[in-house]
This record gives C-alpha cells, structure tokens and sequence, in this order.
C-alpha cells in the first residue's frame, strides 16, 4: 500500500500524487468530532475540515472534475470544479424524504459508474439516529440528476448490530464494483467492519424512476 502524505488544499501536489501512483479511483474516509475551533476560530475549522463529505466522481464529467457533497450537513450535493482545489456553488441533489433517512442525508464514496448511470450509495438517519445505506442513481452526463432512487435502504442494521460504541450506526466509505458484483464495506456501531456484497444489476432494477 503506498502512502502519501500533504496538504489537500495544494492542487499541484494531489495532481502530482494522482499522477505518480497511477489514480483512478478515490475511496473518501471521514470523521466527526466537536472541537473548539468550529466555535472560536470558525474559518480554520472550516479550512481544515473542508474535505469531509467530499467524494470525487473517478474521472472528469465534461471536462470538469466532479464531486459529491453535504456542504449542510443534511442533504447530497454535488459540485463542480476546474482546478480539484476550488469547489464553489454546491447543487442539490437529493433531499431528506423517505422515514429511514427523515434527518439527514450523506454520501458513502465515490459513484461507480455503470452504462446505466453514475451509482451511488447514500446514508440516511431516522428515527432514534439509526442509519441506513440506500442509493441513487445519477444521469451521465449530467449527475446534477437524479434518475433513480431506491425508496427502501439496501442495508439497515440488524438486530445483533445495534449496539457498539455509537449505537444503530452502520455507515460505509464506498464500494467497488468487480464484473457485476458489488462489495461493500462498512462500519457497525463505530466499533467493527463488515462487508456486504449484491448484483448491481439487480439493485439498480430495483430502483424507481418515480419519486
């Protein structure tokens, strides 16, 4: 595993590094956590966290480099830029709407791109802060579109996944596609990791166009 270690923010040193390891696709890992400076000194905190929900698109979109974002915490968006430095003017995409995702939405890592459509896995939370992964699915084109949905999540947590450090959490970085198999790793509880694996043929059969 080869590690590389530096500034986000420095376009010319991601650009370098994506060259020199031979990139083509980016897994996004985030984290919360309540500290002081997103009260005392806001800007930096929000300098320093500005990658988080961030999950890059694995190749150019019209020319420009795409991404996913929860800039609010609470929805999906997407944002475009020129340099992979400066992500301005988020869209929205997606909204809060079905009961397992009622509070909050999130991405979990870059879109898997099929002949169908850009696919991506989102997190929702419920009632009682329980996650949940479900997907959509966006035009190719154009991914500030979003032509398919799945209305119930893919994967909850089950009854013997309910407790952990964070309860009722299950939450993942992104999968991988290998022919037409999807795998997906993904956290339970803060406290252990998993993996789950479906057709993608049959999820994205399983999504409505109607929503």
């Amino acid at each position: 595993m080869n590690r590389w270690h530096d500034n986000t923010l420095d376009a010319a040193a991601v650009g370098k590094a994506i060259r020199e390891y031979n990139v083509d696709s980016v897994f996004h890992f985030g984290a919360y956590a309540s500290v002081p400076d997103s009260v005392a000194n806001p800007r930096k905190y929000y300098e320093s966290n500005i990658g988080k929900g961030l999950a890059l698109f694995p190749r150019k979109v019209n020319g420009r480099y795409a991404a996913l974002s929860r800039s609010d915490r609470e929805t999906n968006a997407i944002a475009f830029s020129d340099d992979i430095r400066c992500w301005t003017d988020p869209q929205l995409i997606q909204s809060p709407n079905q009961p397992w995702e009622i509070l909050q939405l999130g991405n979990c890592g870059s879109p898997i791109e099929t002949e169908r459509g850009w696919l991506v896995l989102t997190h929702g939370v419920g009632a009682m802060r329980t996650y949940a992964i479900g997907a959509i699915l966006l035009d190719l084109d154009d991914p500030s579109l979003v032509t398919a949905v799945t209305l119930q999540p893919i994967l909850w947590p089950g009854t013997d996944q309910r407790d952990g450090y964070v309860p009722n959490v299950m939450y993942s970085c992104g999968g991988f596609a290998n022919g037409d198999l999807l795998v997906l790793p993904y956290g339970v509880g803060d406290q252990t990791i998993e993996f789950a694996t479906m057709s993608i043929t049959t999820l994205l059969d399983s999504m409505t166009t109607t929503f």
